[in-house]
């Protein structure tokens, strides 16, 4: 299971941003972007709130509110370290490959009351410029 992420032959054409075509003469009635996901806390940007990502990735790297929650419920101190632990298990500790964007993986959250292993899910798509990004989030989650 050594796959990387595949990133190269991403299409994001038709639909402005979303990988769907034939919609180009429809009016958009109301959009949510990535930007708005994150101004919300619905995303949290791990890039931005933890640079160190940028040695796993080269894209922008976010994780829902839900994984989140699981990562803060360790003590301050330890949130930066259980980040990283996530990031490089999204890299090193894949269980499932569902497509050439999309693996599971799974991580154990040492510092998090209780203590867990976690399997969470990792895609790759377009943000809202259509530029590659990563979405860290529960293996249920869309």
């Amino acid at each position: 299971m050594n796959a990387q992420i595949k990133t190269d032959s991403i299409d994001f054409g038709g639909f402005p941003n979303s990988g769907i075509t034939g919609f180009e003469d429809f009016d958009v009635i109301y959009t949510y972007s990535r930007a708005d996901a994150i101004a919300d806390g619905v995303l949290v940007d791990l890039t931005k709130d933890f640079p160190v990502t940028k040695r796993v990735y080269k894209y922008p790297v976010a994780c829902t509110a839900t994984v989140w929650a699981i990562i803060n419920s360790t003590p301050s101190e330890w949130v930066v370290g259980e980040v990283i632990a996530v990031i490089v298990a999204s890299n090193q500790n894949k269980t499932k490959i569902i497509d050439e964007t999309t693996h599971l993986f799974e991580v154990t959250i040492e510092n998090a009351k209780p203590c867990e292993r976690h399997t969470f899910k990792i895609i790759c798509h377009g943000d809202d410029n259509g530029e590659p990004c990563l979405t860290i989030m529960m293996r249920n989650e869309d």
